[in-house]
């Protein structure tokens, strides 16, 4: 059902693209339901390269998290196209797609 998911209208990345060596990428979101939060980076070829865990949220606020475009060994990622997956413990899911391009 609809309510087990993550509007995709509520969920979004900026500056998109970016460039993580003078910027951070924030991607904002709210819950329909509180929950623990946790963000997976994958790269274009759906290889996990980082997980961000924000804790316990609250629901109908909008959160926000920042990434600085590296993966989980700190190593900024290459430019290319990059899709982040919002899960919550209360089931929800969202996806998103974020583009990195440094100078």
């Amino acid at each position: 059902s609809t309510s087990d998911v993550l509007s995709n209208n509520n969920v979004y990345f900026y500056p998109n693209p970016f460039n993580p060596d003078n910027e951070l990428g924030t991607i904002r979101y709210s819950l329909s339901k509180p929950g623990k939060v946790t963000i997976k980076i994958y790269d274009a070829s759906n290889r996990l390269v980082r997980t961000i865990g924000c804790g316990h949220n609250e629901a109908g606020i909008e959160l926000s998290e920042d990434w600085d475009g590296k993966n989980d060994k700190s190593e900024v990622l290459a430019n290319g196209t990059y899709f982040y997956v919002i899960k919550s413990s209360s089931g929800e899911k969202a996806v998103g797609k974020v583009a990195i391009l440094r100078g």
